[in-house]
């Protein structure tokens, strides 16, 4: 069993792994003990080697850790992998995940270890939320859509192409025949298409694909084609009949969606997602070129007051200019994001001493500062922030934040609007 397990430490656990994985020993049949965490996991859940030895029900809140010992007693009890979803509510945001548990058996059939793969589907679960509240939309627009009909020989060269092409791409539909087919696609798109359509020709199969195709004005159009080869008596291809439809909304919807996913509907800057995300590349370069960097974490001074005093359309306001004050004044390879409530991130990059990122965060400060006009109300508003300079080697996300929070914790703690660094 040793070897099993430090072969499977090795090959299938190694900390590049961007799932999170624990192993889960199992004993008396019905305890379950950390003993291994990757480096995903610590960085996704803030578990890591100081939990190692200890059950579930020591590290998990007593809600999910009933949940967590249900399934992982159904993996003991039948010898079988487990599948589910679960979520968690952290900083105010809801996290959602897929696991699936395996166990691991000894010589003598026990089960002895249970090996748990997380994968975070948050951000595929928000975006189908946020589809379904726009598909109705979406489906009326597509079913009212003229489509662009073509007919293409053995040559590639159009043979027809139907009069909605004046509709849609502003083309008279008579210029495209004898062309082409790929000679309006968009350079980029063209490969893609051509080895498609050789394909479904090959083969005989139907094939789908979306490309570019310009208007009459030279502009990019999104559309999707659905192509199917036509074939005489014996086999010999005639031609393929073509139809595309102009996607460009579902295009627009999608790059929305994408936006609404990883960016705060009231400041519109990146959110906890996306941050974690730059922070997690800062962290990969720097271990490739040795670029430093460091992490600004700040809040508004006495918020809740202006909150509670002159009420929340108030308070909006502040977290909205707070937030357009930070962007202004950050340069332009950094981040601004708002984590949630007051609470407000900066990724500083290229900082190569703590002097210069504390600097960057007291000019930061003094822009906050300065004299305020909220909805007719004149403002006096400050900010304390914590700053984290990037250690050499050996940083996560999670530590990361963690430093930038006890710093912005001794910051509060010395009266506020001050910088502290860790």
């Amino acid at each position: 069993m040793h070897h099993l397990m430090e072969t499977l430490l090795k090959s299938v656990l190694m900390d590049g792994i961007t799932d999170m994985v624990f192993v889960m020993r199992v004993k008396n049949g019905s305890e379950f003990i950390y003993e291994f965490i990757n480096k995903a996991a610590e960085e996704g859940t803030g578990i890591g080697l100081q939990d190692t030895g200890k059950t579930i029900a020591d590290v998990c809140e007593p809600e999910h850790a009933a949940l967590l010992y249900a399934h992982y007693q159904k993996v003991v009890d039948t010898g079988e992998s487990v599948s589910f979803d679960d979520s968690y509510l952290a900083s105010e945001e809801n996290y959602y995940m897929n696991t699936k548990l395996t166990p691991l058996f000894n010589a003598d059939d026990q089960c002895t270890h249970v090996v748990a793969v997380v994968k975070d589907i948050t951000d595929a679960i928000i975006a189908q939320k946020q589809l379904k509240e726009r598909e109705e939309r979406f489906r009326t627009i597509a079913e009212y859509a003229n489509d662009l009909i073509t007919m293409v020989n053995d040559k590639g060269e159009i043979v027809y192409a139907s009069p909605s092409f004046q509709t849609i791409l502003g083309h008279d539909h008579q210029e495209y025949e004898g062309k082409f087919f790929l000679h309006n696609v968009h350079p980029d798109d063209r490969d893609e298409m051509d080895r498609k359509m050789i394909e479904s020709i090959k083969h005989g199969q139907p094939f789908t694909a979306t490309c570019r195709q310009f208007d009459a004005e030279n502009n990019p159009v999104w559309c999707q084609s659905h192509g199917t080869s036509v074939y005489d008596s014996e086999g010999k291809f005639q031609y393929m009949v073509i139809i595309t439809r102009d996607v460009s909304l579902q295009k627009e919807y999608e790059a929305k969606l994408q936006h609404f996913a990883h960016h705060d509907s009231l400041t519109g800057l990146p959110n906890r997602r996306l941050f974690k995300k730059q922070l997690r590349k800062a962290i990969d370069h720097q271990h490739a070129d040795g670029s430093g960097f460091a992490v600004i974490l700040m809040d508004i001074d006495y918020f809740k007051q202006i909150n509670d005093e002159l009420g929340h359309d108030v308070g909006d306001a502040v977290i909205e200019e707070f937030g357009k004050r930070l962007n202004r004044v950050i340069r332009h390879d950094d981040m601004a994001a708002r984590l949630g409530g007051d609470e407000f991130v900066i990724l500083l990059s290229n900082v190569t001493s703590a002097n210069e990122a504390v600097a960057i965060a007291k000019e930061i400060q003094h822009t906050i500062k300065k004299p305020w006009t909220i909805l007719g109300k004149h403002l006096h508003v400050s900010s304390s922030m914590g700053v984290a300079m990037a250690p050499e080697k050996g940083a996560t996300v999670f530590s990361m934040l963690k430093e930038a929070d006890n710093a912005l914790y001794e910051a509060k703690g010395a009266g506020r609007n001050a910088v502290k660094l860790r």
